[in-house]
């Protein structure tokens, strides 16, 4: 007897070849029920925005790797949940969609009287409380970056300000900034992560995590287009020396 075939199941064998070959009768079949799928119907994959390239040493790919993929996840996640509360439509409407390099105009600076409003007399910061304090913010905000409208919430989930009066949209924004936070807190930029996504024809909500003295902040923005790199960062540091300002 042949050794080889002492230990080959040659049938089997032949059974896993056939098993591996697309049959020209195979299109005919129908396919399996979407609710049956190992997914079900409303799986649509995960994206993820690819941004600067960094060079990293091989003991920390694997670390850097889990990250992207808890990233991916919560982000999967968030677009998911705005599809069932019918923020999301159709596959045109996904986030991270390109964002083309657009010219900016320059960013006005917080006025005197909004300056008066956030610092007294004398040059230092007002007793006033963060709410306080943060009501000229959405007017720079309107001038400045041309949003629609911005709410401002802990990281806990305490609305501090909402001018969107959304609490689908509040959800949203903390998983997005979450899943941020957790893959660029080493980064040490004032805005964790620039992450946008687009809630319906025309609208666009920017969420922008910023790290302050009071704690990581999650703010969201409507507005008609993305903002760009430098713009969010523009946004960060405008709310950093609101909240940041030194109180009696």
């Amino acid at each position: 007897m042949d050794p080889i075939e002492s230990w080959v199941d040659v049938s089997e064998l032949r059974r896993m070849a056939d098993a591996l070959l697309v049959h020209p009768d195979d299109s005919a079949k129908p396919s399996l029920d979407p609710e049956e799928a190992p997914f079900g119907k409303q799986f649509e994959g995960f994206e993820a925005e690819l941004g600067q390239s960094v060079e990293v040493s091989s003991d920390a790919v694997s670390g850097q790797s889990r990250g992207v993929s808890k990233a991916r996840d919560a982000l999967a996640s968030a677009r998911e949940l705005a599809r069932k509360g019918g923020l999301l439509g159709g596959p045109a409407d996904a986030p991270g969609e390109a964002v083309e390099e657009r010219s900016v105009a320059p960013v006005r600076a917080f006025s005197a009287r909004e300056e008066q409003r956030m610092v007294g007399d004398d040059g230092e910061g007002r007793g006033d409380s963060i709410i306080e304090r943060l009501v000229p913010f959405g007017g720079w905000l309107h001038d400045a970056l041309g949003s629609q409208s911005y709410f401002l919430l802990e990281r806990s989930g305490e609305v501090l300000v909402d001018e969107i009066k959304s609490e689908k949209l509040h959800h949203l924004a903390r998983t997005l900034a979450q899943a941020a936070f957790t893959a660029k807190r080493q980064a040490g930029s004032a805005a964790v992560g620039n992450l946008h996504i687009k809630v319906q024809q025309g609208s666009v909500l920017e969420v922008i995590p910023v790290n302050t003295r009071e704690g990581l902040l999650i703010m969201g923005i409507l507005l008609a287009k993305p903002l760009l790199s430098r713009q969010v960062e523009i946004a960060a540091r405008g709310l950093q020396q609101v909240v940041d300002c030194p109180s009696h």
